[in-house]
């Protein structure tokens, strides 16, 4: 039993007596020390004001949208009924609207969007088609429509009750 004992209180002993600082190969000064810690920080302030220089440009391209609405209920529908709906938009910004893509939260969903630019004052919709084969109960899908709008992104919402 005192064997047993021993060998784990000599690991332990010996473990954490060996931790002390070596002045051999592997010690770092504490010039070196702070001189990589001064490098890191320059290279993430650099790269902080990269981002804002890039967010700055993206602004500056950006345009307004209002849609008519941004959340759509189907109501209650059958199963493997495929319904549609478009979400209108009306470009109210000083720029053209860009939609560079709108990706579903699920692949009974499909979109199409206007590729070519949307000029101020001008309006458009994304048209949506839900298949609701496989499905029941409550559905909630969501469409992420990038562009350069406000945030990079603006969601919009369909629902519907799924009826066996």
């Amino acid at each position: 039993m005192k064997k047993v004992l021993v060998f784990p209180v000599l690991f332990f002993v010996l473990t954490f007596s060996s931790c002390k600082k070596s002045e051999g190969l592997n010690a770092v000064k504490s010039s070196d020390q702070d001189a990589v810690v001064n490098s890191e920080i320059i290279d993430f302030q650099k790269r902080d004001v990269d981002s804002l220089a890039i967010k700055a440009m993206d602004s500056e391209n950006e345009t307004q949208v209002k849609f008519e609405n941004t959340d759509f209920d189907f109501g209650a529908i059958k199963s493997g009924d495929v319904v549609s709906y478009a979400f209108k938009f009306k470009n109210t910004g000083s720029k053209n609207l860009i939609i560079k893509d709108a990706k579903v939260s699920c692949g009974c969903t499909v979109t199409n969007y206007p590729k070519e630019p949307i000029a101020p004052g001008e309006g458009g919709e994304i048209s949506i088609k839900f298949d609701s084969a496989r499905k029941s109960g409550r559905q909630l899908k969501s469409i992420n429509v990038y562009g350069n709008i406000p945030n990079g992104k603006q969601v919009l919402y369909i629902r519907a009750t799924i009826k066996a």
